[in-house]
């Protein structure tokens, strides 16, 4: 265990370790602010914590602070104009990527060792790759949102960020001490249309992690899922709707407050209609049901997280916002498991990360996927 983890053998299992919060998530007696320049002034401030967070405290978990994120976390760059923009500790030309940007940010920093985030279509994942972390999320593992502000009901993931692959392990049975981690046998790599867009570091990167699983003598091949790549043409209309239901009420009020892109998300959900739902519903099941035959014989599949390993600050990020979502996306409309892998091959982070996917139910094989790859490179 890396030295964070070292010597915390007694019970509760985590007892002591700092533990960030997303600041849409409640902490008692403190405000929730939503990355918005206007929610936590017209909200009461809650009075219990959520139960997600109450549940890492029962743990051991102590609160070390709450964390930035895109407003109302209604974005995949770390950028926030009210709070300012979140860039990689020790390198203020990246950005950290978001929503769950502060969440990086703090265990990079050090100030974390386990961070506490949400990841609709993409909030954990894309950080924790663009800062070389771990990052994992389910649905099923964490099914109470309550006291957690939604952006997209249907979509909505709770997870963490963590810094080291080898804890992995560690904390999922901290949450399961019961688990039995199924160890890989077979793993697909997805190929096809849904890597156009992605830099040439990313596709070297891909194949090399590709022939690092098979080295070690893992059945790893490339899977083809047609189809995939126009995932985030069904995601991004249905999440717009589930987030204007959201924020239709406060809309009629605060508008004034919304940053423009987050209001021009928002009034595009309000435009779409309801045989355009259904539509969009019944492609989100069939696309589900198509891809998820792709793991039989794979037991995970791999896809990047991002198309590039770095985002910069003060760049217009509008172009990689589909880019990035291309890639997510899939994951989230089946709300699969994800745990995010960093591409570090010399101890070093590339910015570049590996989304290792489970269908529903399968959070035990990414905890067997991590327990067999850190055991063959602990310092990964």
């Amino acid at each position: 265990l890396s030295s964070e983890f070292q010597g915390r053998t007694s019970r509760p299992p985590l007892l002591g370790l700092p533990i960030s919060v997303k600041d849409l998530i409640d902490i008692a007696d403190e405000p929730t602010s939503c990355g918005s320049g206007f929610y936590a002034d017209i909200r009461a401030i809650p009075r219990r914590h959520a139960p997600f967070v109450d549940l890492w405290r029962m743990l051991g978990g102590c609160l070390a602070g709450k964390t930035n994120l895109n407003e109302f976390a209604y974005g995949i760059t770390g950028e926030n104009p009210r709070f300012g923009d979140c860039t990689i500790p020790g390198d203020p030309k990246r950005l950290t990527g978001g929503s769950s940007s502060g969440a990086a940010a703090s265990v990079l920093g050090g100030a974390a060792c386990i961070a506490l985030g949400t990841d609709t279509g993409g909030s954990l994942r894309v950080p924790a790759a663009l800062c070389g972390l771990v990052s994992f999320r389910s649905r099923d593992w964490f099914p109470d949102h309550s006291g957690v502000f939604p952006l997209a009901p249907s979509f909505d993931t709770l997870g963490w960020i963590q810094r080291h692959l080898g804890d992995f392990g560690f904390v999922a049975r901290a949450l399961r001490p019961h688990l039995e981690a199924e160890p890989p046998s077979q793993i697909g790599f997805i190929g096809g249309p849904i890597l156009q867009g992605c830099d040439p570091t990313v596709l070297e990167a891909r194949k090399q992690f590709m022939a690092l699983l098979s080295d070690t003598g893992l059945a790893a091949e490339e899977a083809n899922l047609p189809g995939m790549e126009k995932a985030g043409e069904i995601f991004a209309p249905m999440q717009a709707h589930e987030a204007w239901l959201k924020h239709r009420g406060m809309l009629e009020i605060h508008a004034e407050h919304y940053s423009t892109p987050v209001l021009s998300r928002l009034e595009w959900g309000k435009g779409i209609k309801d045989t355009r739902l259904t539509e969009l519903e019944d492609a989100r099941h069939s696309s589900v049901t198509r891809w998820s035959e792709a793991f039989n014989p794979h037991h995970l599949l791999v896809l990047p997280a991002t198309p590039v390993p770095a985002l910069l600050a003060g760049e217009d990020q509008s172009s990689n916002r589909p880019r990035i979502l291309k890639l997510t996306t899939p994951a989230s409309l089946g709300c699969w498991p994800v745990l995010t892998v960093p591409w570090r091959p010399n101890g070093e982070s590339t910015g570049i990360g590996f989304q290792v996917i489970a269908l529903r139910g399968g959070e035990e094989r990414l905890v067997g996927f991590a327990d067999w790859f850190s055991a063959r490179f602990p310092n990964w």
